[in-house]
């Protein structure tokens, strides 16, 4: 078994055995032990924040991205669609999952994820499945429909206007960053350095 296999495996190994990472990685000859997560979590992010790219153009991968997490049980927070860049943040009791995609060319997205908890109480073999999920929505061409999805969610607009294009849906409760304000409309902070306007009536 060369290096690399064992140390695949020591990943494997450390999701279900945490403590037995250090030990691993000693066998394996690593040099440096921040090479192997030592933690369920740690192990959790290391797997599923690598990127993963989509045959797909943006506009499709987002919301089937957005639909699987939803057909695995998460609360949908924040969907935001700005710019050739979309960012998804959905929770779980205290589990919290972010998605970054880009555009990579009209056809081709680049996803990436990140996976938080206070709790390991959930199964993390199911986190593991929502790329896997939005990919064979895409291929079926049964990916949910964003409308569908955001449904109750208030939106947020490119300028302080209600016909102004929507850039992002916000869960009641979500939390936002004020940064300006345009009589009616409160002017929010968003990802990547971009910002949008939401109603003051719809901020608590």
């Amino acid at each position: 078994m060369n290096k690399i296999t064992f140390l695949t495996k020591a990943v494997a190994w450390a999701r279900v055995v945490p403590g037995c990472a250090l030990l691993l990685a000693a066998l394996a000859g690593c040099s440096s032990l921040s090479l192997i997560p030592v933690t369920l979590k740690e192990a959790k992010d290391f797997a599923f924040g690598q990127d993963q790219s989509f045959s797909y153009p943006l506009s499709k991968v987002l919301p089937a991205m957005a639909g699987s997490l939803a057909n695995a049980g998460f609360q949908l927070e924040r969907i935001e669609y700005f710019n050739e860049a979309g960012h998804i943040e959905a929770r779980w009791r205290q589990t919290v999952v972010a998605v970054e995609l880009v555009s990579i060319t009209p056809m081709a997205t680049k996803a990436k994820g990140r996976i938080s908890s206070d709790s390991i109480s959930r199964e993390y073999s199911l986190e593991e499945t929502i790329f896997e999920n939005a990919e064979n929505a895409l291929k079926a061409d049964q990916a949910s429909e964003l409308n569908t999805l955001v449904k109750g969610m208030s939106k947020v607009h490119m300028g302080p206007e209600a016909n102004s294009p929507v850039v992002a849906y916000l869960a009641q409760g979500a939390s936002v960053k004020v940064v300006g304000e345009d009589g009616p409309w409160l002017e929010i902070s968003l990802q990547n350095g971009y910002s949008g306007y939401i109603r003051e009536s719809q901020v608590q």
